[in-house]
């Protein structure tokens, strides 16, 4: 939802004008599609913006209401199926919105989205191999998909059996955009799933190199040493990134970021000792 919300958004915002002293932004751009709706009450474009508009806050009935009319005024012409789906997604109705995400598909058959909100319907609803196969389809309409969507995706896989396959997006995603960190955890977090330890390692070991702060990989290492059940060498990599921090400089050690890594660290290595050395 989140994601499809966003471009939803974003329509509407490059086509309607700002508040000029920026604020109350929602309350402007309602205003706004109202006027223009009083003027040119036969524009289906308008009555769509305004359904964006309520969507955004989840006032399903006002959406619902305001997709008929310009799916009344322009048939067939704009994806007022895919908010419709939305909405009966909001209101608990899958049903109804599996009928309407159908519509979507059926009229804009290239367009991922209408693909991704039905997988999730699917999911929701009992079916989750037919909610993967869309996810699929989603991925492939969507050569330069975002992240959101990636994460999503992978999650799904993860969590319904396809554990390799949820890696194989995760990490072909992460060659295409980058480390970027809500993935690479992701992928971490996959890999730990199915026992993939020295891969996840070799994973952070890169990443840890590449870092402008190496600290917390540091840390993802230590701990994912301990998930393996390697104690000692777990250890060894907390110590070493107690002595790593002691060696920063003063406002650097001192930072919140690494005061709350080296709290950890103590707290691992102390949780491995002995009870008799409770001060190493």
């Amino acid at each position: 939802m989140a994601f499809t919300a966003c471009i939803l958004r974003a329509i509407v915002l490059l086509v309607l004008p700002a508040p000029a002293d920026g604020h109350g932004t929602q309350h402007h751009l309602m205003e706004v599609v109202d006027e223009k709706i009083k003027s040119s009450p036969e524009d289906a474009g308008l009555w769509y913006q305004r359904a964006i508009l309520h969507l955004e806050h989840e006032d399903t009935g006002q959406a619902i209401s305001d997709l008929e009319k310009a799916e009344y005024l322009s048939p067939g012409k704009l994806p007022t199926y895919l908010l419709k789906a939305q909405a009966l997604t909001l209101e608990g109705k899958l049903t109804d919105a599996k009928s309407a995400i159908d519509a979507q598909i059926l009229r804009f058959p290239e367009q991922s989205r209408g693909y991704a909100l039905r997988a999730r319907i699917l999911l929701k609803t009992g079916a989750p191999q037919n909610g993967l196969m869309d996810y699929r389809i989603a991925l492939a309409k969507s050569p330069a998909a975002e992240p959101d969507l990636i994460h999503e995706v992978s999650t799904a896989m993860a969590a319904n059996g396809a554990v390799e396959e949820a890696i194989e997006v995760l990490d072909a995603g992460i060659q295409r955009l980058g480390a970027i960190p809500s993935l690479t955890i992701k992928l971490l977090e996959t890999e730990v799933q199915v026992g993939r330890y020295d891969a996840a390692l070799s994973r952070v070991n890169k990443f840890q190199q590449s870092a402008s702060r190496p600290e917390p990989w540091m840390a993802k290492r230590a701990e994912l040493l301990g998930q393996a059940h390697r104690i000692e060498e777990s250890r060894a990599s907390w110590q070493a990134l107690v002595t790593h921090l002691r060696n920063l400089p003063v406002n650097e050690r001192d930072s919140t970021s690494m005061s709350l890594l080296a709290a950890r660290a103590h707290e691992a290595l102390t949780d491995k000792l002995p009870p008799q050395s409770p001060n190493e």
